[in-house]
């Protein structure tokens, strides 16, 4: 397992337990994060690591990042896959919304098969605001949008 810094370190140690308990020896490399950038954007030598993407209000903001050759923001891209990327770039395009839904769920189907990307550890977010913060939406986004409209009340 490769990681950036040891606030990963408690939870790299609990996945190489439970791991050991099914088979599996996983070595841990801690490093700094600039060497962690380098070796997961260019396809460094690592089997899992940790990485997130975070959903914004469109499945394609996940499913293309993650599993698009050239989606990544991070450098690196997904899988070049000849089944997959075409599927990814059809979803883009489909203005029909039963049809996009298909071609969604034949993706997230596919994906999860190949077993591209594995979601092993989920961290729920709590925000709490102050009763003067008005204007914040019900649900949560994580790119800053729910700031947009948000105001302080005197």
């Amino acid at each position: 397992m490769l990681f950036r810094s040891d606030v990963y370190k408690t939870k790299a140690e609990l996945l190489q337990a439970q791991l050991k308990k099914v088979g599996f020896d996983m070595s841990i490399q801690i490093m700094d994060h600039a060497e962690y950038l380098r070796r997961t954007r260019t396809g460094g030598n690592f089997q899992i690591t940790f990485r997130n993407k975070a959903l914004f209000v469109d499945i394609d903001s996940y499913a293309y990042a993650v599993f698009h050759p050239k989606g990544s923001t991070e450098g690196g891209g997904g899988p070049n896959d000849p089944y997959l990327t075409p599927l990814l770039e059809q979803q883009r395009q489909e203005s029909d919304a039963a049809k996009r839904k298909d071609l969604v769920r034949t993706i997230v189907k596919y994906a999860n098969e190949q077993a591209y990307r594995l979601g092993l550890i989920y961290v729920p977010r709590y925000n709490v605001y102050s009763p003067k913060v008005k204007g914040m939406p019900s649900h949560y986004q994580s790119n800053g949008q729910e700031y947009l409209n948000a105001w302080i009340a005197k």
